[in-house]
């Protein structure tokens, strides 16, 4: 099965918006809340770049 960058960074953001939106109140109402958020933003964009680099090699990552 061959990997569509397009798709994988469209289904990076469909589920980026539904996991940050049904696990954080945005913006974060504490200060731990906050930097989780900022971690889990973060590590998405790292993988954003992976993808858009063309490295489709995801284990571990997800």
């Amino acid at each position: 099965m061959s990997l569509n960058k397009e798709l994988l960074l469209e289904w990076l953001d469909i589920n980026t918006d539904v996991c940050l939106k049904s696990i954080y109140t945005i913006p974060p109402p504490n200060y731990e809340d906050k930097v989780k958020y900022e971690a889990m933003i973060a590590y998405i964009k790292l993988l954003r770049n992976r993808i858009e680099e063309g490295n489709y090699d995801l284990k571990g990552w997800c």
